[in-house]
């Protein structure tokens, strides 16, 4: 197998250096490389995929071209001298024309055509039938991009699904996101962490309709001016805004078989001096749910076993609405203001039929529990950029506010089975959980370059975030025939913790080869405090976070890529909360204050090519984990299993990743990917049972089938082979999708039918164990659906190239702009 991979792999390199070599015409006179950068005339933004096509003036043809990039830049080789003339065209622009362009050997191997300035037009939907779309995925040279706007698998669900369209990607059946393999992964809203936390995050992503996302950013080995956290990566989610000129917007109705539904839709309206946007959606999911542990521990005298059936549902109503606005009082000036509010009202209810015993003893019965929550998230964001006259020499500030609040109320009532009321205690409990949490960040980006081949970015960014968490426990009374507060259970948590950081870094560029290195240091002040007993815990530490990355353009179609970075992950609230949080009568959950960082050192090897709007990619990666945060089960002499939080010594990872993706054909697009790791954890400083390399692999395979100009036909099918884990096993799981999307009215009109987890085979089942105890657990949803989805667009036909406002959040050039 390894032979089979390396010769073609060889051969590849080979043959792209001998096409390195210097170009000459069918004449044997050496040809000239053309080079420019595209534009819009009024913002000097960046137009990416522009066309372009160089045509001879002696001949009329066309005799070469290309498109621009996500900088708008746009390499031509190997062009024959002689004049010609340069034509550039976007759609919603006027087309440009460079004329004559002289090109002779004595002007030099190359020539720049400096900044090319496109002046846009507002296009009618009705007048113009566009059928070009943007590609539902691009590679950059540091970001993964997917068009979620694309894809029609995605309609009619939320975020968790349009996640799991994505190579590299995985969610699992609790709505855990993990990237490669790891689930240690940095989830971002609009370049912002404000609304999506770690303990909360499958309840934020299932709230957002896809229908209101345009893109998903996946970057896997960031550099220094981003923020560091998310061991394995960053996931951006972009949600819809002002991308068209004049009045425009959609809206989409949405539901399914299994009672789901979904409303969302979006206007704006923009003119050369302002632009204002609203987007909202609202969202019902309500899903069954099947499942059964066991467990078996063992004491010193006696063995304990659990058995447990499992049914429920889970679900709720959610929103989501982003407003806000732009302005745009002078030429490279821009100022404006986003507002982000979602809130979900779910209910989550279970019943469990239990089996327990312990040495001679034995109980049957069944716990009912029934809860309902309320989440609420409110984020501002406030911004200002300035564009001086040298291009991309720029000053950004952004501040930004949230405000989250989540009441989670429970209750739990005990049935004895029949013949058991003696021995089980049916008195009910009740829970009242509070969250509150808190964020003020403040960043400042500064980017300056000096000549055409060296740019210097540097900036600040300082965070403080605020938890308070209230959680009482109530148990029954019989003496008082009432609730009351059980001490032992109830705590009051509140955590801080302030970040301050500082960054810089070069870029070099030189015909064929970019270098780049910078360097991020940050100071951070933690306090963690629990209330109802007093205890105080204050820490600080500072850490360096050093970046490189050299990329080496062998051809035009061939890149090659190398990139170390390092990153962190700090303990979160729940991994350091210290009170006793009740699982059920045998196991408890207790979080350790004295947790440390982990960091991960990661580097990168990948090799690209891209012909003929075929995409294939290469990656090799390896990443390097200290004091690695992971779950710690350990046997109280009471038979009481306590789950809580330690520092592993180390964990390294490597991997072999491997993206297909672009058009057979004018009818039929394919992307297909792989994903080879091996996990090795080194436990040796808490136990010695667990020490070995873990491999997994995923596989993922989608295809978009224009059946006719109107028609399409969208399939994705999703393999995870099973896997170690340092504390057991995680068995294997499949599944796919399929949709039917057809077009009405000049494309305003489009009609989808997408039928989820088609064969009803998504499930997730794992083990664990120790010397102390062995569980087999499973988990089953109701996933197989059938949806349909409606929407509507109206307005503009074409985008304006976006702001580069969309480009600095959070490290972020959105979309792809602004990226070398």
């Amino acid at each position: 197998m390894r032979k089979r991979f390396l010769i073609p792999l060889l051969l590849l390199i080979t043959l792209s250096v001998i096409q390195a070599q210097p170009a000459r015409s069918r004449s044997g006179m050496p040809t000239i490389t053309l080079r420019g950068t595209v534009v819009d005339s009024t913002f000097g933004e960046p137009l990416a995929y522009a066309n372009i096509s160089v045509v001879s003036l002696r001949r009329e043809r066309v005799i070469a071209g290309t498109m621009t990039d996500a900088e708008g830049e746009f390499v031509i080789p190997e062009i024959p001298p002689g004049r010609h003339e340069l034509r550039v065209e976007f759609i919603g622009y006027e087309p440009r024309t460079v004329s004559p362009v002289e090109l002779f050997p004595g002007g030099g191997r190359e020539r720049d055509l400096g900044v090319i300035r496109l002046a846009a037009v507002e296009l009618e939907l009705e007048a113009v039938e566009v059928r070009g779309e943007q590609p539902l995925y691009r590679q950059t040279a540091e970001m993964k991009v997917f068009n979620v706007e694309q894809s029609s698998v995605a309609k009619g669900g939320s975020a968790l699904d349009a996640l799991e369209q994505i190579p590299g990607v995985e969610v699992d059946i609790d709505g855990k996101v993990s990237l490669r393999g790891s689930s240690n992964v940095n989830i971002l809203l609009d370049g912002r962490p404000s609304l999506i936390t770690g303990s909360d995050q499958e309840m934020v992503l299932e709230a957002i309709p896809a229908s209101s996302i345009r893109d998903i950013e996946v970057i896997t080995n960031p550099s220094a001016r981003y923020n560091p956290e998310g061991m394995a990566g960053i996931i951006n989610i972009v949600l819809k805004e002002n991308r068209l000129t004049g009045l425009n917007g959609s809206v989409a109705l949405g539901g399914s078989t299994l009672g789901s539904g979904s409303v969302s839709g979006q206007v704006n309206y923009r003119t050369d001096k302002f632009n204002l946007f609203l987007n909202s959606g609202w969202r019902h999911s309500l899903r069954a749910a099947t499942g059964d542990n066991y467990r078996e521990t063992y004491g010193d005298s006696l063995t304990a076993l659990l058995d447990q059936r499992i049914e429920g549902e889970r679900g709720g109503d959610s929103r989501l609405v982003k407003t806000g606005f732009e302005l745009y009082p002078a030429p490279g000036n821009r100022l404006g203001a986003t507002l982000t509010y979602n809130d979900r009202a779910g209910v989550h209810d279970r019943s469990v039929e239990a089996r327990e015993e312990v040495g001679d003893s034995l109980w049957e019965y069944t716990q009912i529990s029934t809860g309902d929550g309320e989440q609420n998230n409110l984020a501002l964001s406030l911004f200002f950029d300035r564009d001086f006259a040298q291009p991309r020499h720029r000053l950004s500030l952004d501040a930004d506010l949230s405000r989250g609040r989540d009441k989670r109320p429970s209750a739990l009532e005990t049935v004895p089975a029949p013949g058991y009321e003696a021995v089980v205690d049916a008195d009910p409990e009740q829970t009242r959980s509070e969250v509150g949490r808190d964020r003020a960040a403040l960043k400042l980006d500064y980017t300056r370059p000096f000549g055409e081949q060296l740019r210097l970015e540097a900036g600040y960014n300082g965070t403080l975030r605020y938890l308070d968490h209230d959680h009482r426990e109530y148990v029954w009374d019989d003496a008082g025939n009432r609730f009351v507060l059980d001490d032992t259970l109830s705590n009051r948590f509140r955590f801080d913790e302030n970040i301050q950081a500082v960054y810089a870094q070069l870029q070099w560029k030189r015909e064929r080869t970019t270098l780049q290195a910078g360097l991020r240091g940050e100071l951070v002040y933690t306090t963690t405090e629990l209330l109802d007993s007093d205890e105080l815990d204050a820490g600080e530490y500072a850490s360096l976070y050093p970046s490189a990355a050299f990329t080496l353009e062998l051809t035009e179609q061939l890149k090659l890529q190398t990139s170390y970075s390092r990153r962190v992950r700090r303990p979160r609230d729940r991994q350091l909360n210290p009170a006793v949080f009740k699982m059920d009568e045998r196991s408890i959950r207790q979080g350790n204050p004295h947790l440390q960082p982990e960091y991960t050192d990661a580097v990168e090897l990948s090799l690209s090519h891209f012909r003929q709007g075929i995409n294939t990619s290469l990656t090799a990666y390896y990443r390097r984990t200290t004091d690695k945060i992971s779950r710690f089960k350990e046997l109280r002499p009471d038979g009481v299993t306590v789950m809580t939080y330690e520092n592993f010594a180390e964990k390294t990872s490597n991997g072999l990743e491997l993206v297909f993706s672009g058009g057979l054909g004018r009818r039929l697009n394919l992307m297909v990917s792989g994903n080879l790791y091996s996990d090795q954890v080194d436990v040796s400083n808490l136990t010695e049972t667990y020490d070995a390399t873990a491999i997994g692999y995923a596989g993922r395979f989608s295809l978009i089938w224009n059946l006719t100009p109107a028609t399409e036909f969208s399939y994705i099918a999703v393999y995870r082979s099973p896997r170690d884990i340092p504390i057991g096993r995680i068995e294997a799981m499949t599944f796919s999708d399929c949709s039917l999307k057809r077009q009405f009215l000049q494309d305003r009109l489009s009609l989808t039918l997408r039928v989820s987890d088609i064969f009803n085979s998504r499930g997730f089942r794992f083990e664990t164990y120790d010397e102390t105890y062995y569980q087999e657990s499973s988990r089953k949803f109701a996933s197989r659906r059938l949806a349909l989805t409606l929407e509507y667009r109206f307005g503009k036909l074409e985008e304006q190239p976006r702001r580069k406002r969309e480009q600095q959040v959070e490290g972020f050039d959105q979309g792809g702009y602004g990226i070398e």
